[in-house]
């Protein structure tokens, strides 16, 4: 996907520039360049933009909420162990929206934890 197809598919779904560059991390003026074709898009952020948008369902963009989770390693080692997905930004993103906005209800864990039999 180069940089006129992400432009132009931004602009079918209504996703602002802003939008993109928070959730690929850089300022609005490097997704500027990068959709003029100032600047080459760097191959993981390339991966991120391609993966958003490809994403069947696009949603609003202009209303979304965006929150910060922060993880320490050790955490998010237990999150994909648990859950069964690979420990990267985007995998534990899905994993979130999906528990929070899909699944909720039918959500669970790869392995339940075992009740402990101490009183």
């Amino acid at each position: 996907m180069d940089y006129k197809e992400i432009s132009r598919t931004l602009k079918q779904h209504r996703i602002p520039r802003t939008a993109l560059a928070e959730r690929v991390g850089v300022c609005k003026g490097t997704v500027a360049q990068w959709l003029c074709g100032r600047r080459p898009i760097p191959v993981r952020k390339q991966a991120i933009i391609e993966d958003m948008l490809r994403n069947e369902s696009h949603p609003d963009y202009n209303t979304i909420s965006a929150f910060a989770v922060r993880l320490s390693g050790r955490e998010a080692r237990r999150i994909a162990e648990r859950w069964n997905v690979r420990p990267t930004p985007v995998a534990m993103e899905r994993l979130i929206r999906r528990l929070l906005l899909e699944d909720a209800p039918k959500a669970r864990p790869v392995a339940e934890e075992t009740p402990s039999t101490e009183a």
